[in-house]
């Protein structure tokens, strides 16, 4: 569990921090091929995709494939909250729950 909070913090430290995954495979393998412009747009994807669309670059210098797909938004009181989907070549797979916080920044769901 710690290194999967390590990843994500890593991954969205930018003001933005998706959830523990709930598939723990790959989380390391997914957090070592992507580089700073990667996390730059999985975070932008995770927060801004509408939901059942999805993004998806290649990375040019290490010709891995990122799909993010927000799969539902949903409240939890006055929070919004969203499960994303993140993909890597399209068989790693990290599913999280992000929550934006009352100060507009994204967060782990507890």
């Amino acid at each position: 569990m710690h290194k999967i909070k390590l990843f994500v913090t890593a991954l969205f430290a930018i003001g933005f921090v998706a959830c523990a995954a709930q598939q723990k495979t790959n989380i390391a393998t997914i957090g070592k091929q992507m580089n700073q412009q990667d996390k730059i747009n999985a975070k932008h994807a995770m927060i801004t995709v509408p939901i059942g669309q999805e993004a998806v670059w290649v990375n040019p210098k290490t010709k891995t494939s990122y799909t993010v797909r927000p799969i539902k938004q949903y409240q939890k009181g006055k929070t919004t909250c969203r499960q994303v989907m993140l993909l890597a070549n399209g068989q790693q797979k990290v599913s999280s729950n992000i929550c934006c916080g009352p100060d507009g920044k994204w967060r782990i769901a507890s």
